[in-house]
């Protein structure tokens, strides 16, 4: 019975082996070469497709994604861990609920906030001028809206550059609270001073940030509350 069954067994291995030695053989051909470098090029495209829609998936920009995916900015340089994303993380993990990151364009904001929000288990990403435009009162928004009040990290990206109008701020400032009100945390990337900021969404929106945020200039880190007062002579 034994000799019954190995004898088909050693057929088979030896099939094996004869189809591994001629696939090899293959492969040192030209044609066999290239197939196989499609193959591999194949599978890293199939990778970076996963990688690229990890970050896509929360609404990270996708020229964004590829440079944290890469490690270089789009001109080639090396990201760096800058002082400000450290102090970013730091005050995050030490349970600051609001962050505003303020400066000019290219200064790194966005890339700080998506960084942080991609090393989350969930979280979005929104620019402002896309919350702006959406209304409680459009049943096709709401979904939307809860999402964006209840998601554990939310990245508001150019907040500044939205329509300079009641409305606008009024629907920034809702979802600061909602948030603010679920102890969610909200990083905001600014492309206007604090003193802007504070002006456009009005005392309630500072006051937060006042409570349980920081607030980062270029160049400088101010901590909320004691020393902003101080300056306002309270």
């Amino acid at each position: 019975m034994v000799e019954h069954i190995s004898k088909p067994l050693d057929a088979f291995q030896a099939a094996m082996k004869a189809a591994q030695i001629a696939h090899e053989r293959a492969l040192q051909t030209p044609e066999g070469q290239a197939e196989l470098e499609a193959r591999q090029q194949r599978e890293r495209a199939e990778e970076a497709a996963k990688r690229l829609a990890a970050y896509t998936r929360r609404g990270i920009p996708e020229a964004i994604a590829e440079e944290l995916i890469a490690g270089k900015t789009h001109r080639g340089d090396p990201l760096r861990v800058t002082e400000a994303q450290e102090i970013t993380g730091a005050a995050l993990a030490a349970g600051r609920r609001i962050v505003v990151l303020c400066g000019q364009l290219g200064t790194g904001k966005t890339t700080i906030a998506c960084r942080w929000l991609h090393a989350q288990e969930d979280g979005m990403f929104i620019a402002a001028r896309h919350l702006a435009a959406l209304s409680p009162s459009w049943s096709e928004d709401r979904p939307q809206l809860l999402a964006i009040e209840s998601t554990p990290t939310l990245v508001i990206d150019e907040l500044g550059l939205e329509d300079d109008d009641a409305r606008s701020a009024s629907r920034i400032l809702s979802v600061i609270t909602q948030r603010f009100d679920r102890r969610r945390v909200t990083i905001c990337c600014a492309n206007i001073s604090y003193s802007a900021f504070a002006k456009r969404y009005g005392a309630r929106a500072e006051s937060r940030v006042w409570e349980d945020g920081k607030f980062f200039a270029p160049k400088e880190v101010v901590r909320v509350g004691e020393q902003n007062r101080q300056r306002r002579g309270k």
